[in-house]
Order: structure tokens, then C-alpha cells, then sequence
């Protein structure tokens, strides 16, 4: 029977990240193209004529980041190591992105509404980082992906005497 340890729960976190970020972005992509496709008008067709031609980098991000948040949330399942990495990379980006969010954000801030985003975005910054740290520098974690090896000190079976 094999050993293998517990899920770290900053492996389940980012498992739960990534699939939550997947059917955000799914879902959006999903809602661009039944809009699209939905109208057959000529305004319908100039606007996917624009989508095609002019978005097409942007449509291809909306498609692939959640395809990527999917592989890596396989990889993270069947405890691969580049399913670790994908995570770290996804939620790097998400980090990333929020931190940007957040200086345009303040900015922006004159009045009092935006503050609530000022004070939202560093909140979620602080939590992302000790997972992002964890997932890279956490013992448990290296302890999950690697690999059983073979044990070094069991000698040999006993030969078999067959007469």
C-alpha cells in the first residue's frame, strides 16, 4: 500500500481558486459567442466580423487562461509538478492583475466609493501572497508532488531454488 501524503490545504485552496477563475471565464466566453451568434442581423455580423478580426488575441486569452486554470487544476489532482507550477503561474498573473487594478484604482479615488475597492484589493492581495509562497517554498507541498522512490536500503528478494 502506497503512502502518499495529505492534500495540503493550500493545494486545495488553489485548486479551488483555479476552478472558480475556469468557470468565470468559461462562462464569459461562453455569453460572448451565443451574443454574438444569437443576432443575425448585419449588426450582428459586423460585430463578429470585428470580433474575429480585431479581437482575435483577446478572444484567444479569454479562451485560453481558463483551458490553462483547467490543466493546471488536472495537474494539481493527480499531484503532477507541473500542475504546481501552472498555479503559481496562474495566480501569479491574478496577482499581478490585482495588484494593477488596485493602483488604478486609487487614482481614480475621489470620492468615497472607490474606497471600498482601495481596501477590498490589498485584502486580497495579502491573502494571495502566502498561497502563491506556499505553493512554491511549502514542505508539505514538495512532500505531495514527489515522486515515491524506490527504497534504497531493502536488500534484494532471496533467489528462488527451483528442483
Amino acid at each position: 500500500m502506497e503512502n502518499k501524503p495529505k492534500r495540503p490545504p493550500s493545494v486545495l485552496i488553489a485548486q479551488t481558486i483555479l476552478i472558480c477563475l475556469a468557470l468565470i471565464f468559461l462562462a464569459a466566453f461562453l455569453l460572448v459567442i451565443t451574443n454574438l451568434f444569437e443576432r443575425p442581423s448585419s449588426i450582428g455580423v459586423l460585430v463578429l466580423v470585428r470580433f474575429l478580426r480585431i479581437s482575435t488575441i483577446s478572444g484567444a486569452i479569454i479562451f485560453l487562461f481558463p483551458v490553462s486554470c483547467l490543466v493546471a487544476f488536472g495537474g494539481l489532482i493527480f499531484r503532477k509538478s507541473f500542475g504546481r507550477w501552472m498555479a503559481v503561474g496562474i495566480l501569479s498573473i491574478v496577482f499581478v492583475s490585482f495588484f494593477v487594478g488596485w493602483l488604478q484604482e486609487i487614482s481614480r479615488a475621489t470620492s468615497t466609493a472607490p474606497m471600498i475597492g482601495i481596501v477590498a484589493i490589498p485584502v486580497l492581495i495579502l491573502l494571495l501572497l502566502p498561497l502563491i509562497y506556499q505553493l512554491i517554498f511549502g514542505k508539505r507541498v514538495a512532500a505531495y508532488f514527489r515522486k515515491k522512490e524506490s527504497p534504497v536500503n531493502e536488500p534484494p528478494p532471496p533467489p528462488l531454488f527451483d528442483s
